[in-house]
């Protein structure tokens, strides 16, 4: 006769794509160590190593925090003690997932960052999770991450975009209160600007599939890439417009159509940022931005229904080093945010 735990055939895949992302699995289980060390190694968990005993562990929470750092798989642990185990990673500095499906996994569920319970499990379970897996399906888990990444780097990417209109458009205003000139655009110049430039694009991103790894301080995180970039737009659309202004015979359509340029330009630069990496999608949505831009400023009904006017040559010219001057800022913000990136990316590789 023999008697063997049935493991389930998408186990292993799951194990292997949490390995992949730095997950580190520990299996706490009230069977006999052996057992579950066993059938740890038929999922697939990686090291795996001794089951630990822990009904030789007692209630001293140091003594459970020690082995739960140090080790991954435990048979013959209470409910009590499962909770302690969650508790301890996370006093490490751990985001906890815990799973299960009975009475006894529910003071371990409710203690962790995520719980996830089975939709075959307990009420108990169920009613302390923050997710039902309905299916009893833990290979569900990585769509489940996908998209909920997913998700939240669309909303990341679109609200740079916004968030950094709001900078600039404010400092715009500071600078024509403080210059005492009128305002340097029409409504429509506005219109032109927001929707080729952050409105249609941002609709586009945000059915993005790409996924990156999420990473914790996402208003600093927003704050470094919108802050510098919006700074350096309004200071390159203010250069623009008020050099224009100094021009004795330059009509105010000419000068708020350099400011216009100035800006168009400027969120097109913000507009490739957000867009990286580029994928075929994106350099596509990027690419008709660019040629919608050229067409309303090019095709004569375009240019009279947004009333531009072309400025003379050196107003084009200090448009051209304002908006060289903002890209060089911008890039240089990107480059601290990726190596900051790097860095975390490198500690949390370590620490798994």
């Amino acid at each position: 006769v023999l008697l063997s735990e049935q493991v389930r055939a998408d186990a292993p895949d799951t194990m292997a794509y949490l390995k992949s992302q730095g997950v580190r699995v520990v299996v706490i289980s009230g069977d006999h160590p052996e057992t579950v060390a066993a059938v740890a190694r038929r999922a697939g968990v990686p090291d795996v190593g001794e089951g630990i005993d822990a009904a030789k562990l007692g209630d001293d929470v140091s003594v459970i925090e020690d082995h739960v750092l140090s080790h991954n798989v435990f048979g013959r642990v209470t409910p009590h003690q499962k909770r302690e185990m969650v508790r301890a990673l996370r006093r490490n500095g751990h985001v906890v997932a815990m799973t299960g499906d009975g009475v006894n996994d529910a003071l371990a569920l409710k203690e962790a960052n995520v719980g996830l319970a089975m939709g075959s499990g307990t009420v108990a379970t169920r009613a302390v999770a923050q997710l039902v897996l309905l299916d009893d399906k833990f290979s569900t888990f990585p769509t489940i991450v996908h998209e909920g990444r997913r998700v939240i780097a669309n909303v990341e990417r679109a609200s740079t975009l916004f968030v950094t209109k709001s900078v600039y458009a404010f400092l715009l205003a500071v600078v024509v209160g403080v210059a005492n000139v009128s305002f340097p655009f029409l409504p429509r110049h506005l219109t032109l600007v927001s929707s080729l430039t952050i409105g249609f694009p941002a609709f586009l991103l945000a059915l993005g599939n790409q996924a990156p790894r999420l990473q914790p301080h996402y208003l600093r995180r927003l704050t470094r890439l919108t802050v510098p970039a919006g700074i350096a737009t309004a200071a390159a659309t203010s250069t623009t417009y008020l050099y224009a202004r100094s021009i004795d015979d330059i009509s105010r359509a000419e000068a708020t159509t350099g400011a216009t340029i100035a800006l168009v330009s400027c969120g097109l630069w913000i507009l490739s940022r957000v867009a990286r990496p580029m994928s075929r999608a994106r350099a596509g949505i990027f690419a008709l931005a660019v040629g919608s831009v050229v067409g309303a400023m090019t095709i004569p009904a375009a240019k009279e229904f947004f009333e531009l006017d072309y400025p003379p040559s050196d107003v084009w010219a200090v448009a051209l080093l304002s908006v060289l001057a903002a890209g060089v800022v911008m890039e240089v913000s990107d480059r601290l945010i990726v190596r900051s990136r790097l860095q975390y990316e490198s500690a949390i590789t370590h620490k798994s």
